[in-house]
C-alpha cells in the first residue's frame, strides 16, 4: 500500500507511483457482499479522494474467484470512477456458491457469462476460467 503523501506533484516532472492494495473477503454471504474483496477495494479507493482517483492510470486485480453478481456491479462502478484507466481482472476459479446454498441464491450470486460480458463492455480486461 502506498504510504506517501496524497498531495499533487508540484515539481513539474513526471511522477509514477505504484500502489499495491491488498484486500480480501472478511465476511459476507452470497446475498450480502459488503465485505467482499471488490467492495473493500472500492471503499478504500473512494476514501482516497478524487485527486487520487484521477491519477490512476491502470489497475490490476488478482483474485481466487471471479466476481459474484453484486461485485460485478461494484467493478462496473469502478470503471465509472476510473474512466481512462486500464483495468484488468484476473481470477483463478469461477465463482459458484457451495452446493448447500439455496438454489435461488446460487443462481443470483454465481458468476454468469452475461455479467462477464458487461464488464468487458465497459472496458475491463478479463482473464480467468469461464467454466
Amino acid at each position: 500500500m502506498y504510504t506517501g503523501s496524497n498531495t499533487p506533484n508540484t515539481f513539474g516532472t513526471t511522477q509514477t507511483v505504484e500502489v499495491i492494495a491488498r484486500t480480501w473477503a472478511t465476511q459476507g454471504t452470497e446475498k450480502n457482499s459488503v465485505n467482499h474483496t471488490e467492495r473493500q477495494l472500492d471503499t478504500w479507493l473512494t476514501s482516497q479522494g478524487d485527486d487520487f482517483l484521477r491519477r490512476i492510470t491502470a489497475m490490476e486485480l488478482h483474485s481466487r474467484y471471479s466476481a459474484c453478481t453484486n461485485c460485478t456491479d461494484v467493478l462496473i462502478g469502478l470503471r465509472r470512477k476510473l474512466p481512462s484507466a486500464v483495468l484488468v481482472f484476473h481470477w483463478r476459479d469461477l465463482y459458484v456458491p457451495k452446493d448447500d446454498s439455496p438454489s435461488r441464491r446460487r443462481q443470483v450470486s454465481q458468476t454468469a457469462a452475461a455479467y462477464l460480458s458487461e464488464l468487458e463492455k465497459v472496458g475491463w480486461r478479463l482473464t480467468g476460467r469461464r467454466s
